[in-house]
């Protein structure tokens, strides 16, 4: 018997009736129906279900006994629903084949409904020829050819007589119609088999993900304990201090391909030794340099700031109005106590003149940069 079946299954020698070819075919297109629908629920449940499970749940699916149950049920449903739905187009394949063979037709027709490649090459050339007449005659061709070798594989009748490809097949009383019966029941029996086991493991997902929300919803309500409250704050430090080590990183690399907003950021690091660096001025009228040639309006008052203050640099009044002026001439005026008008004092008319008209006429070294929110200046001591 299994001899037969798969002799009658997966090889191409021999004719089949419109009743064989009907049987196999319909018995797969169900089979895959039925495989092809169940995969889809099973993903369809899987994503659901993630939408609604915290990733800590998920990995904690994934790490535990039950979460490696369910991996394996899904790559044995997988990888067994692969290999059937392969033993199924074959078989599809091997029937087309007899059904030519029923017609006195060589079984090399099968390739034109099922592996037209040489069709798909002709008609890409006529792409690329842009011969589009061309393109259309002939996929009008392979459409109505579709069609009608279709209708004859499954409506008409083979020749009742014996062929080239084996004796005729239409007598009165088959003495195969229970096999090819019992093909078909073998072939449902498996497709069920599949779906069963598919929508077990969808089962099995769906309840381990309701246990896991439920423990996290029963976690998050209990109160913690001193431990666990600690080691939640240890955790959240650390993971603070990751995003600001990678922010860091990010705005040094900026910093170092020119950008001023991400120089004036680092100078401001130092300029009041915060986010993890040590107070510096020196660092930070490096970096204030930098973006103040690029006329970036709050480095530059910052900058005539380190000069007025001599902090990083010798004090230097002349050097602190121009920064500050040529930063007003771009719009950073700051409110309040303003180092420019002291520094301005300490200079005569004819420098503060000589001054102004250099800070109108300066030219940065690059385009200007936008005015960012202006870091606070620090308090000036009369």
């Amino acid at each position: 018997m299994l001899a037969y079946i798969l002799s009658y299954l997966f090889t191409p020698s021999g004719r089949f009736r419109r009743v064989d070819y009907h049987l196999v075919v319909w018995s797969v297109t169900f089979f895959t129906f039925a495989l092809v629908m169940g995969i889809f629920a099973f993903a369809m449940t899987s994503g659901f279900g993630a939408l609604f499970t915290p990733a800590a749940a998920l990995k904690d699916i994934k790490d535990s006994a039950a979460g490696m149950s369910i991996g394996t049920g899904v790559k044995v449903v997988l990888a067994g629903g692969f290999i059937l739905y392969v033993m199924a187009y074959v078989a599809v394949i091997m029937a087309t084949i007899k059904r030519f063979h029923d017609f006195g037709m060589t079984g090399w027709y099968t390739l034109l409904l099922y592996f037209p490649l040489p069709l798909f090459l002709l008609m890409a050339l006529f792409r690329m020829m842009d011969w589009q007449i061309a393109e259309m005659v002939v996929s009008v061709i392979f459409l109505v050819a579709i069609i009608w070798y279709t209708i004859k594989l499954m409506f008409f009748k083979g020749l009742k007589a014996d062929n080239f490809y084996g004796p005729d097949p239409y007598i009165d009383t088959p003495p195969y119609t229970g096999q090819a019966l019992t093909i078909v029941g073998v072939m449902f029996l498996i497709a069920v088999a599949s779906c069963f086991g598919t929508f077990t493991t969808i089962k099995q997902f769906a309840d381990e993900v309701k246990l896991r929300n439920a423990e996290a919803q029963e976690k998050a309500k209990a109160p913690l304990t001193p431990e666990q409250r600690a080691a939640e704050e240890a955790l959240e430090k650390k993971r603070t201090e990751e995003a600001r080590k990678r922010e860091d990183a990010r705005t040094l690399e900026l910093a170092n391909q020119g950008d001023a907003d991400a120089q004036y950021n680092i100078a401001g690091r130092y300029f009041t030794g915060s986010n993890g660096v040590p107070l510096d001025y020196t660092k930070a009228g490096a970096w204030l340099q930098k973006a103040a040639e690029q006329d970036h309006a709050a480095a530059q008052y910052n900058l005539g700031l380190l000069y007025y203050e001599g902090k990083g640099y010798a004090a230097d009044n002349g050097r602190a109005y121009f920064w500050a002026t040529r930063a007003n001439f771009r719009g950073h005026i700051p409110q309040g106590n303003d180092y420019r008008v002291q520094a301005g004092q300490l200079l005569t008319a004819e420098m503060r003149a000589q001054i102004e008209k250099a800070a109108h006429e300066w030219k940065p070294v690059v385009k200007a940069a936008p005015v960012p929110t202006p870091m606070p200046p620090q308090p000036v001591t009369p």
